[in-house]
């Protein structure tokens, strides 16, 4: 299919197998970043803008940059040169990331609204409202893009459906008690989201949501709040959160003395140093989260005993379809930052200035990349280098075989924003707030020829681009051929999954007949012991995009013997006629064809010239 050819709409349509969010579909495919001669990690160019670039990450569509800056605007830039094309300025600070859909961009405001913007020239095309009326209107959440759908979370705590060609409500789950500052992902029919924050004691929790119509497929308890965004590979949900222990003194649940819960209060946090995060209160060079809890000691009503906190994180990986634990680690500071996974590893930072690789089949710790202070930028990868920015203003190029060195870039600023790479080129933003002096938005050369990938790119989650496009929009094709088509009882049958169309991840193969079927590779093989009739089914999957097909396969009764009742063989009785394999029919087709074959010989008909 040429994509150049599908409209606005059916372009949304086609994205029903999977999801774009804070990323990009464009007609015109991948955008025409040149691959100019600079060394690994110089500079190619960079673009100035008022406050600089806070946690909005960079979109590349059609040879255009857009991101959001903490002065309220959306820019578009010259992804070769930095040119501005235009900027549009919402009310607020944008912290998410913009995805960009089928011409459209699409992108959240402090000021509460939702944007969407013409992508060639920045022109209003609709804005929906959240709720105004909420102590915090913020969205902070990237927007993700399905089935003609936007997905967006809000600090009003609710996920809101919106229409992408009208702007106008389908749905919205409220449940959360919390903020939402998470980016939801969407795979396969769900919605994948996380709440939480400093400010609220509500419970911190991962959703599945249906895309249809909201409900609740399943909920995750985590810890004190999810800021990261899921990531969705191989039917695994990975993602990251923030959480406390109490040192020194009682805890209110189980130290001596603790009160009833009625009786406990939480202070409001004690002065804090100048660069103290807002959303959370902890202090960005040291990672120190500055709170206390005061509990009414034992035989002593209204003494108070204040317990200091420290932070941790846990990365999770949840089961898809029902939300349970596969496995979890637990990092020495919050997370933040999101996942992406790629190749069978899991990339994620943390405020303790860690980049962990992690198997994603069991956690493992593969290498850890210690930066010079906090990892909240969320990783890419791209043709061997996984690419990350941190609070100490550098953008690092790491091995991901290893987690050695391969470039680092030093900015002036504070790096929140996450790396995209496109055709070799990586840009980003840097953060002048905080203590940051540095206001720009960077291209620089990646020392890699290709672009971003893994699930992060797949899902479109935190800026991304287009080259995907072509995978992700079809999304794989599963299909698959079964040899001998016709078997018996005992025989080896193969099951091929070749057919299948698609940049593929991985295979897996089910049958509901049968105990012990392989369950993955492209190519398995199975014996049937007994007769009958099985349904075989192949999934194939793209990062987060899925397929599947389900074919029936006879299985016949084993032939013991050859002969027939009446004592001779199954072949007719003039099938011989002198003639080693073939019967008379065969025969004659067979003369006439040589026969046909020498009048052309004579004729001089060469067959070059047809």
């Amino acid at each position: 299919m040429n994509n150049a050819a599908l409209d606005r709409r059916r372009l949304l349509q086609l994205t029903a197998t999977g999801v774009v969010g804070a990323a990009a579909l464009s007609s015109s495919g991948l955008g025409s970043a040149r691959s100019l001669d600079v060394d690994p990690g110089e500079k190619r160019w960079s673009f100035e803008t008022d406050f600089g670039i806070t946690r909005s990450s960079p979109t590349v569509v059609g040879g255009t940059l857009y991101v959001g800056g903490r002065d309220g605007r959306v820019y578009a830039l010259d992804a070769d040169d930095g040119g501005e094309e235009w900027t549009y300025e919402t009310d607020g600070l944008i912290l998410p990331s913009p995805a960009v859909v089928a011409g459209t961009l699409y992108v959240g405001s402090n000021d509460g609204h939702v944007y969407a913007l013409d992508a060639d020239d920045g022109s209003e095309e609709w804005i929906f409202e959240t709720d105004l009326e909420a102590e915090f209107e913020h969205v902070w959440s990237s927007p993700a893009v399905a089935d003609g759908t936007v997905y967006v979370g809000g600090k009003d705590g609710t996920v809101y459906a919106i229409d992408a060609d009208d702007g106008s409500e389908e749905w919205r789950f409220t449940d959360p008690e919390d903020w939402i500052v998470s980016s939801p992902t969407v795979a396969n029919g769900t919605v994948y989201i996380g709440s939480g924050s400093f400010f609220n004691e509500a419970q911190a929790t991962v959703y599945a949501l249906d895309a249809a119509d909201g409900t609740e497929q399943w909920s995750f308890e985590a810890g004190d709040y999810v800021a990261s965004s899921p990531t969705v590979y191989d039917g695994t949900v990975y993602v990251g959160d923030a959480d406390s222990r109490t040192v020194g003194g009682s805890t209110p649940e189980t130290g001596a003395g603790a009160s009833s819960p009625s009786s406990i209060a939480t202070e409001t946090p004690a002065a804090r140093p100048a660069r103290v995060d807002a959303t959370d209160g902890t202090d960005l060079r040291s990672g120190t989260t500055h709170a206390s809890v005061r509990t009414v000691g034992a035989g002593s009503v209204g003494t108070t005993t204040e317990q200091e906190t420290e932070p941790f994180g846990n990365v999770y990986a949840l089961d898809a379809d029902d939300g349970t634990e596969k496995w979890s680690i637990e990092t020495d500071d919050v997370v933040r930052s999101s996942p992406t996974a790629f190749d069978g590893t899991v990339y994620i930072g943390s405020r303790d200035s860690n980049l962990y690789a992690l198997d994603a089949a069991d956690g493992t710790e593969q290498w850890t990349f210690r930066a010079g202070e906090t990892i909240e930028s969320s990783p890419t990868v791209a043709d061997g280098l996984v690419f990350v920015g941190s609070y100490d203003g550098n953008i690092y190029a790491v091995d991901t075989d290893d987690g050695s060195e391969e470039w680092v870039f030093e900015t002036d600023g504070n790096i929140r924003s996450s790396p995209t790479v496109v055709d070799g080129t990586l840009y980003i933003g840097a953060d002048g707030g905080h203590g940051g002096e540095d206001v720009n938005i960077y291209a620089i050369g990646a020392g890699v020829d290709g672009s971003s990938e893994g699930s992060r790119l797949a899902s479109g989650t935190l800026g991304n681009h287009a080259e995907w496009v072509d995978r992700a929009v079809p999304g794989p094709d599963a299909a698959f051929s079964v040899e001998p088509s016709e078997p018996g009882v005992d025989d080896s049958v193969t099951f091929d999954a070749a057919p299948s169309t698609g940049d593929i991840d991985s295979y897996e193969w089910a049958s509901t007949d049968v105990d012990a079927f392989p369950e993955r590779g492209e190519s398995v093989t199975h014996t049937f012991e007994e007769p009958g009739t099985y349904d075989v089914t192949l999934t194939v999957t793209i990062g987060s995009l899925r397929d599947s097909v389900t074919e029936t396969v006879t299985v016949a009764e084993s032939d013991e013997g050859g002969d027939d009742a009446d004592g001779d063989d199954d072949t007719d009785d003039d099938a011989g006629d002198g003639v080693p394999g073939f019967g008379i029919v065969g025969t004659l087709s067979g003369i006439g064809g040589a026969g046909y074959l020498l009048r052309r010989r004579l004729s001089g008909d060469d067959s070059r010239d047809h």
